[in-house]
């Protein structure tokens, strides 16, 4: 592999629309729930990636209201590398995250989204910064995995926080067994505009069988506002741990806001390899 004089990183942008100064659109079409086109974010990847910095926002001109899962692909095909990457909720959403997935120099970089908004202004607008392999990036994974992902309404597993306020609810199982040994994880937290309240929220993610969770990443903070149910941050991580094969997986969580029915928040974990 080619590597570049300087141990620093070289960072190449993918996506981004000179024009009208935005990112790439990514939209859902006018079926709810369902996989729209596939989108090119670049046709061409400049040189080898080790992984790239994912950025995703609301379309400035549409509502943002609404839940979204997004692809991201690379190739001809496309190959999918980032799948069913959950964002969404009441407002002006946004996020960033690295992924430690490597890009093939010379493939295409594609996106696609489903979401429950069917309107012609409810896309997303998606942007990768390209990192290059160097000698000071930590080795990527080879694999990221979905667990969690609800197609049929373009979120996740409900977690509900429950009662009392501030207090750790009950478990919510993710996936009863992962598919492969991981030795990352990431999570990804959706609003399912319920409702709206200003909100804090910790949430811990679990292994083991029901009964028995030990907490492997835990007190992951995010809040929600009155004007809208979007948690924020939306995507945490991803967090360096080891989980086996077949191990199963569960959230639990705890909020400042005890009212159902808008307490409930949407969770997607995401297993690197």
């Amino acid at each position: 592999m080619d590597w570049p004089i300087a141990g620093g990183g070289v960072y190449i942008s993918a996506g981004e629309v000179l024009a009208s100064s935005e990112g790439t659109t990514l939209d859902p079409g006018g079926i709810a729930n369902t996989k729209g086109a596939w989108a090119n974010l670049v046709a061409s990847a400049p040189f080898n990636a080790a992984g790239f910095i994912l950025t995703v926002h609301a379309d400035s001109l549409g509502p943002g209201i609404g839940s979204y899962l997004f692809d991201i692909g690379v190739g001809s095909g496309p190959t999918i590398i980032v799948p069913n990457m959950l964002i969404g909720g009441t407002g002006d959403f946004s996020a960033v995250a690295f992924i430690p997935i490597p890009v093939p120099a010379g493939g295409a970089i594609q996106g696609r989204a489903q979401s429950t908004n069917t309107a012609a202004d409810g896309n997303l607008i998606v942007q990768a910064i390209l990192v290059r392999e160097n000698f000071t990036m930590p080795q990527p994974f080879g694999a990221m995995i979905d667990y969690g992902a609800a197609l049929a309404d373009s979120g996740g597993t409900q977690v509900d926080p429950g009662t009392p306020a501030n207090t750790k609810a009950a478990w919510s199982q993710i996936v009863a067994a992962t598919v492969r040994d991981h030795n990352a994880l990431m999570i990804a937290l959706g609003g399912q505009a319920l409702g709206k309240a200003a909100a804090d929220y910790l949430f811990d993610i679990g292994v083991g069988p029901a009964g028995a969770e030990t907490v492997i990443i835990g007190n992951i903070n995010a809040i929600t506002s009155a004007a809208d149910d979007s948690p924020n941050p939306p995507w945490r991580g991803p967090f360096y741990v080891s989980v086996p094969s077949g191990s199963r997986l569960a959230v639990r969580a705890q909020s400042s806001d005890a009212t159902s029915s808008r307490r409930e928040i949407d969770v997607v974990l995401y297993g690197f390899s």
